[in-house]
């Protein structure tokens, strides 16, 4: 259970309904994830279960039987092993919104920056988002492409008594809270973790409560959503022994999509003058890319953790909206939510990780170097200047969009660095290097140093080798010839600290003409 398995399924999404409703949510189209066991299991042998959801949270429908029933009025315990069964894994299953709420540029070239300022945005981490009182805009409805479905791998044996009255807390409609009695006046302004109980759901004064509004996370549930007795054979003797099952915990990951992973709906709710827009098409075709995994507590506790709500600008341009995705995919990877097959952004994390490591304690040597030398004898003192253009000569292409043009106010230090600082900095290592050929003696940095650097380069060359570090559909930056000219000065100054001795400290500085 530990590998991802990755699937592709073709959605046709009829575009009618979403065009001529004045008010969308992101549930407007939802997935919902069930397990159904391989037979023979210990689902064979239930008897009858409890759910964590309170008598005053309303869950979404997780098939269309159920809704079918609740339509007639049907709420009558299952009286067939088969209902008892299918009931017993709705009570654990999930539902995830398919649609995410984003701004888009106006079709019909309208300027709305100015209605836009005072429109309210989006709170941050909202469980459900809909487009009511905000401009079409700003919460233009974008298909969610993909999903990161998980089942926690857990094989405990819990305490019964502990686990009990964990799953009797998870049932309760309200808990008193001593705060919130003493300081009524006041509720406007208390942050809503004291509104919630330990299922995650707000507490309400009464009335039913939006099940979809729950906050539901592993750190709080465990286990304990679905309470399963069951009735097994004993091995040996073949009578019947009541035992107490959990039910495994299914997680989708609501941030695991970057901004590519969202595509705008081609329908016009701005409401844009006839003719100034092409019609929208009945169907919108999108492929919603769904992975599965196991993974344990641990995991997943960091992905909640991890999990912070993303704010994307999905007008931004493509370079930008690439560089974002790239962030998303590193983190979601970082707590085993691999986006791709194809993708070895894994390696990348490692080989990133050894290379910032091998910088820190090159860098330590550098200065140790520097602050004990007693004498300057063979080591170069460069001043020239010469313009560097070799960055602009790639010798292994870019791939992804072009990086967006410098801001007017990043041009003058750009120009700085590019002309000046780098040129300065690759003549030092030109000069040492001669100069070490010369006298036959290596100075300049610790041969340690060198050799780190060396490795530390090549390492960071790996991005280059699409059998060993690739990133799909990502950003990779060309290798110019500049880059070119400072690993063969590196590989002259690593070769160096193997032929070459050291310069003694013990000597006296004296003049050498």
């Amino acid at each position: 259970m530990d590998e991802h398995v990755h699937t592709k399924v073709n959605l046709s999404i009829p575009l009618e309904t979403f065009s001529e409703a004045e008010t969308l949510e992101n549930f407007d189209i939802r997935a919902t994830f069930k397990l159904v066991p391989q037979s023979p299991s210990l689902l064979d042998y239930i008897t009858s279960f409890t759910s964590w959801v309170p008598a005053t949270v309303v869950l979404p429908d997780i098939s269309p039987e159920t809704r079918a029933r609740k339509m007639k009025g049907d709420f009558s315990f299952p009286d067939t092993l088969e209902d008892l069964q299918n009931a017993a894994l709705e009570s654990f299953a999930i539902s995830a919104p398919l649609i995410d709420l984003h701004p888009i540029k106006s079709a019909c070239g309208r300027n709305t920056e100015e209605e836009e300022a005072d429109d309210p945005a989006l709170g941050a981490g909202e469980l459900v988002t809909s487009t009511k009182g905000k401009s079409p805009l700003k919460v233009h409805p974008h298909v969610v492409t993909r999903t990161d479905l998980r089942v926690v791998r857990m094989d405990n044996i819990y305490n019964k008594k502990a686990y009990d009255a964990h799953h009797k807390q998870l049932r309760l409609n309200n808990v008193r809270n001593t705060v919130l009695d003493a300081r009524k006046r006041y509720a406007d302004e208390i942050t809503s973790s004291f509104l919630q109980g330990i299922n995650g759901c707000t507490r309400a004064g009464g009335g039913l409560r939006d099940g979809r509004r729950c906050d539901r996370q592993f750190f709080d549930r465990a286990n304990c959503e679905a309470r399963i007795e069951l009735q097994v054979p004993d091995e040996k003797t073949g009578t019947f022994q009541k035992q107490v099952a959990y039910a495994p915990f299914l997680s989708v990951n609501s941030r695991s999509w970057g901004p590519l992973d969202l595509i705008p709906m081609p329908i016009d709710r701005e409401n844009c003058p006839e003719g100034s827009v092409s019609e929208a098409p009945q169907f919108m075709q999108v492929t919603w890319n769904l992975a599965y995994s196991g993974s344990t507590a641990e995991k997943l506790l960091l992905a909640e953790f991890l999990g912070f709500a993303n704010t994307y600008n999905t007008t931004d341009t493509e370079f930008n909206k690439f560089e974002a995705q790239q962030s998303v995919e590193t983190i979601q990877r970082l707590h085993g939510h691999k986006h791709s097959v194809n993708n070895r952004i894994g390696r990348m994390l490692i080989f990133d990780t050894i290379v910032l490591i091998l910088n820190i304690i090159r860098f330590i040597l550098q200065f140790h170097y520097w602050y004990t030398r007693s004498t300057t004898i063979l080591v170069g003192v460069f001043s020239f200047y010469f313009i560097d253009t070799l960055r602009d000569l790639p010798l292994i292409s870019r791939v992804g969009p072009n990086p967006d043009p410098v801001p007017a106010e990043l041009v003058t230090p750009n120009a700085i660095s590019n002309y000046l600082i780098k040129p300065l900095f690759l003549c030092g290592i030109i000069f040492q290097v001669t100069l070490n050929y010369r006298s036959k003696t290596f100075a300049g940095d610790y041969k340690l140093s060198a050799w780190i650097h060396l490795v530390s380069h090549l390492i960071s060359l790996m991005v280059y080798i699409p059998r060993l570090a690739w990133r799909a559909e990502g950003i990779r930056h060309p290798f110019s010839l500049e880059e070119a000219a400072n690993l063969g000065l590196t590989v002259l100054f690593g070769v160096q600290g193997v032929l070459y001795k050291r310069v003694e400290q013990d000597i006296d500085d004296k003049d050498t003409s």
